[in-house]
């Protein structure tokens, strides 16, 4: 049976390469190597192999999409066609999404309170517009509703920070060509008749 010939560490510290009679069998992470007990001389039966093989795929499957969901918040749904854009195993994907679980980093609630503060931030838009975008993340419209309950937010205040940043570009239009832009961008942002009308009265301020 084929033998533990050489161990070598990686670039990355945390991992390191299994050769196998001389030749170069797989990488593994450290923390794979303890548990297993893998040495030099050790010898490994076939059914260990590919066992020690599927695990350490699983490992480089579990680090990147650890990288991925830590570049900032996502949605369970973004997080799952992840797993599909890379055709992950799907035994593979129930693990690893457990794993990620675990340590807290599958939370839409948590999501969404990030995904609103930052459309408020840098690209203010209606409640309504907001709600789609979330659906469209998959994060289902209870725990939509419940951050938004928690969230200061106001329609009219958020509109006119909208109608603000198009100033420079309708103040020289004719004041009926500029209602009329400022309107139908208003309405693209998601807002309500009711809620452009108010923006309108303050045209002559924009």
């Amino acid at each position: 049976m084929p033998t533990i010939t050489r161990i070598t560490q990686q670039k990355d510290s945390n991992r390191a390469n299994i050769y196998l009679d001389g030749k170069f069998a797989f990488g593994l992470s450290l923390e794979g190597i303890l548990q297993n007990n893998l040495k030099t001389g050790k010898v490994l039966s076939q059914e260990a192999i590919d066992n020690l093989r599927g695990g350490a795929e699983e490992e480089k499957v579990y680090n990147k999409v650890l990288r991925f969901v830590t570049s900032r918040p996502h949605s369970e749904y973004e997080i799952k066609l992840w797993f599909r854009r890379k055709k992950v195993n799907p035994e593979q994907v129930e693990r690893v999404f457990d794993r990620l679980k675990n340590l807290d980093m599958v939370d839409d609630k948590v999501f969404a309170r990030w995904w609103i503060e930052q459309r408020l931030t840098f690209r203010p838009k209606s409640q309504r517009a907001l709600i789609v975008e979330l659906r469209q993340k998959g994060v289902e419209r209870e725990v939509i509703e419940d951050v938004l309950a928690n969230v200061e937010f106001n329609e009219v205040e958020v509109a006119q920070k909208v109608a603000e940043k198009q100033k420079g570009r309708l103040k020289n239009l004719p004041q009926d060509l500029r209602n009329r832009k400022l309107s139908e961008y208003l309405a693209r942002r998601g807002f309500s008749w009711e809620v452009v009308k108010q923006i309108l009265a303050k045209n002559d301020k924009i």
